[in-house]
């Protein structure tokens, strides 16, 4: 996601993660606790970033991305879908994306 803003599963490889350019940019997050003990906890969240001059921007996100409290976009639910039919084995079943309802409960 930091490198060309989307989560592709694709790069969850031995040869994605040993690429020089991603360690360097991961090699700059730094993730702390902030004490809360829930470990499904997804929110509340504070983004902090520390720039190269040495100045600060913080942003809070009171919701995560895709939530009902911060749903996704209709460009961002489109992109989603695109992800999911890129991954998507040439054989599926397109009703798994034109009514997933109705694939996953069998009904028409």
């Amino acid at each position: 996601m930091i490198a060309d803003g989307r989560i592709d599963p694709r790069r969850f490889t031995p040869e994605g993660f040993s690429d020089p350019a991603l360690a360097a940019l991961a090699g700059k997050v730094h993730l702390l606790a902030d004490g809360n003990t829930d470990p499904n906890a997804l929110f509340p969240q504070r983004l902090a970033i520390t720039l190269s001059d040495g100045s600060h921007r913080e942003q809070p996100i009171a919701a995560t991305l895709g939530s009902p409290a911060n749903p996704l976009t209709a460009a961002g639910a489109e992109a989603k879908l695109a992800l999911a039919r890129e991954l998507a084995p040439p054989a599926a079943d397109p009703q798994i994306f034109t009514d997933p309802l109705a694939y996953f409960t069998g009904t028409p």
